[in-house]
């Protein structure tokens, strides 16, 4: 496990770390499982991100949302919190929709 220091010690400061970004980037989530996301939290406080990037404090971009293309693999989703700017950070309008 990379802890905050040694995460420092490695460069690695402000970034993601190697083997959570491959952790994540190789798990495998059934169609059953994501059906079943009604709500995303995106809290910079969630334990995942002190996961992924030990050394990060929230003031940058490292997480933002980039590409909202996989929401459609979340078809029972209904409420996304903690992400007040994402539509705007994608190029979306944050305007209701008509």
């Amino acid at each position: 496990m990379t802890t905050p220091g040694s995460a420092q010690q490695h460069g690695l400061t402000y970034q993601v770390v190697p083997e959570a970004r491959s952790y994540f980037a190789s798990s495998e989530i059934s169609e059953e499982l994501l059906a079943g996301v009604e709500e995303l939290c995106m809290d910079g406080g969630n334990q995942v991100y002190r996961e992924c990037a030990p050394v990060w404090d929230g003031e940058d971009d490292l997480f933002d949302v980039a590409s909202l293309d996989d929401l459609v693999l979340l078809p029972n989703l209904r409420r996304v919190l903690g992400s007040d700017s994402w539509p705007l950070s994608c190029g979306m309008s944050s305007a209701p929709a008509a």
